[in-house]
């Protein structure tokens, strides 16, 4: 659980892999930078990552279900 999902009490629900800091120095990737944050009572029906439309970030596209 990351800081900010404890501070919000909303968990992520993408999956994204890390990826690369904008500086080049890093040899690796760090951390995901596309999120999308959801209280618990919402489950993930799907997510995934669409075409790229000319930005820096891939658009995320997430289906939720509001649990009962």
């Amino acid at each position: 659980m990351t800081r900010k999902e404890r501070i919000s009490r909303f968990s992520s629900k993408t999956s994204a892999p890390p990826v690369y800091p904008w500086s080049v120095r890093w040899p690796v990737p760090l951390f995901p930078i596309d999120h999308l944050l959801a209280s618990p009572d919402f489950s993930v029906v799907e997510r995934r990552t669409l075409e790229p439309v000319g930005s820096d970030h891939l658009p995320v596209w997430v289906v939720l279900s509001l649990d009962n």
